[in-house]
């Protein structure tokens, strides 16, 4: 339950969960080698612009992508009513100097991160202030 609304996990079989805690610990270890180009929110942001876009306005998968692409960018940098994740973070203010140094890689480091915890979830209730905002993802 979250200020957006709520959302369920439902149980992972003990075989996918072993597997995506050792794809995890991976990360953990390759995140010590060099800073991963990737931010929290901005990957949340593009994963949650794919699941929750009607793909049946997207002429194509790059279409979808771009859009993704678009919502990611308004979280990293900020928009007329929200502050940007670069803004609100020291430390990736320290690591990247704007969207461009994610933007490439963000779809295979989201995916890799939180794509499957993001396939588990499932939306249950939605804040009335931010159903609209949803319904245009």
């Amino acid at each position: 339950i979250g200020l957006n609304g709520v959302v369920q996990f439902d149980a992972v079989p003990p075989e996918s969960a072993n597997q995506y805690l050792r794809a995890l610990v991976g990360l953990y270890v390759e995140a010590w080698q060099h800073p991963l180009p990737l931010s929290r929110k901005s990957a949340c942001g593009y994963i949650a612009a794919l699941q929750f876009a009607n793909s049946t306005k997207y002429d194509s998968a790059d279409d979808l992508h771009t859009h993704a692409i678009f919502e990611a960018r308004k979280v990293f940098e900020g928009s007329h009513h929200r502050i940007g994740e670069l803004t609100e973070s020291s430390s990736l203010q320290r690591v990247f100097r704007g969207f461009e140094d994610i933007e490439v890689d963000l779809p295979m480091w989201s995916q890799r991160l939180y794509g499957a915890i993001a396939q588990q979830a499932k939306l249950v209730a939605i804040a009335p202030s931010t159903a609209d905002e949803t319904s245009t993802l």
